[in-house]
């Protein structure tokens, strides 16, 4: 079904209209009937190229938007984002009319684009703008409109979130999506309180989902560090499963103690008694002790790599969290 568009109804009315009338276009029915799908209708127009509207009078048919006009060609060859929108609510409904349908407006570092909603979910039709980008937007259009989906996740349910928006950068690095698939099972494994394994594919997925999170605004850094103290949680976890077990006591007699030698009474040096290390020394030694995973993952600045190392230390080394605390103060007392 095909509703009124979330936002930019001056705009946007106008154009869901025409998509309504589009639906009993032959074009419309014909396409429906080759694709067959849904999904076959996105990759569909996923696959066409890009021609902008550059509101030139004569590149039409166009419709009045606004205080400007908009092209709205049917079934064109080479479509801009309100032309996929437009074309896909039609042909959709005529493939199956039960899902709710509607148009959104966002703003993007290229410029306004408009996209379809399908049951609450973005529908993402232009290859060059990301599917975390649609989200966000969508995600501020409720929040502006005061929806309750609005509200942050939980711990297990942010975990999740992280892992879901790591899954599209990933697959811009080399062997990107099956070290996504074991961080993604490890965090999952993690939010059901299961002891967190695969640190640097973990660590992977954390590096590439905080500048994702970052699109939600305040909420999605929050949301990202609620998910952050959870596996930090389930690396305290880990640590203390892999804890040697205590000794069973043995209740026998002990030997007898051996009959001291006689004095020395001759000077002799005090043994030294190695100390502890602390310090800077410490904190970046213990670092150092992390960062082949963190390097394996691909994290190797300090800035990005020292807050998920903090929380994943303990799954690393049992004396790492104190240490890292210690590395991530002196970076950010060394950026001032």
């Amino acid at each position: 079904m095909i509703v009124a568009p979330l936002n930019d109804c001056e705009c946007l009315d106008a154009i869901t209209a025409r998509a309504r009338e589009a639906v009993a276009s032959p074009e419309a029915e014909q396409l429906a009937r080759d694709l067959g799908s849904t999904a076959a209708l996105r990759r569909h127009l996923r696959s066409l190229p890009q021609r902008d509207d550059t509101g030139e009078a004569d590149d039409g048919p166009r419709i009045a938007c606004g205080d400007t006009s908009q092209r709205v060609r049917l079934n064109a060859e080479n479509p801009n984002c309100c032309e996929r929108g437009l074309w896909f609510l039609a042909v959709a409904e005529r493939i199956d009319p039960r899902p709710i349908r509607q148009l959104a407006t966002i703003d993007t570092p290229r410029g306004r684009h408009t996209f379809p909603v399908e049951d609450g979910t973005p529908v993402r039709l232009d290859p060059a703008v990301p599917r975390n980008a649609l989200a966000a937007g969508l995600y501020h259009i409720r929040n502006a409109q005061g929806d309750d989906r609005g509200s942050l996740l939980p711990g297990p349910a942010a975990v999740t979130w992280i892992a879901h928006l790591a899954a599209e950068p990933a697959r811009q690095h080399p062997d990107g999506v099956a070290r996504w698939t074991r961080g993604h099972t490890s965090m999952r494994a993690a939010a059901r309180g299961e002891p967190l394994t695969n640190v640097a594919d973990v660590a992977f997925v954390l590096h590439l989902a905080e500048p994702e999170a970052d699109r939600f605004g305040p909420d999605g850094r929050q949301t990202f560090r609620r998910g952050m103290t959870h596996l930090r949680r389930a690396s305290v976890a880990t640590r203390d499963h892999r804890a040697p077990p205590t000794p069973a006591r043995d209740h026998r007699a002990p030997p007898p103690a051996p009959v001291p030698a006689a004095r020395d009474h001759r000077a002799s040096a005090t043994p030294v008694r190695p100390r502890p290390p602390s310090g800077r020394a410490h904190s970046f030694a213990t670092f150092a002790q992390i960062a082949t995973p963190l390097a394996t993952a691909g994290l190797l600045s300090a800035g990005v790599a020292a807050p998920i190392a903090y929380a994943l230390a303990p799954a690393i080394a049992p004396t790492a969290s104190a240490a890292i605390g210690s590395f991530v103060g002196l970076a950010r007392r060394r950026a001032r």
